[in-house]
């Protein structure tokens, strides 16, 4: 029986497009509302800090004394 089903799988996977994208020159576009993407007006932002303490992870910093912020991509969910 497992023999049929690998059969079946490799068979689908032979004749299914890539699940990957070509990434070097095809980009990923992100619907509206994914999670992991930040922005910021900082016309706006009084550097208060509570995004940064509302940041689970941590991957946001308000420095007030420079009156910056930064953000860690790799540490984003």
């Amino acid at each position: 029986m497992s023999t049929v089903n690998y059969v079946g799988q490799a068979l689908k996977n032979l004749f299914s497009k890539p699940a990957t994208l070509n990434y070097p020159f095809e980009k990923r576009e992100f619907p509206e509302g994914t999670r992991g993407h930040v922005e910021n007006d900082m016309d706006v932002c009084i550097l208060c800090g509570l995004c940064q303490m509302k940041c689970p992870t941590g991957a946001i910093t308000v420095d007030k004394k420079a009156r910056t912020w930064a953000i860690r991509p790799f540490s984003c969910i």
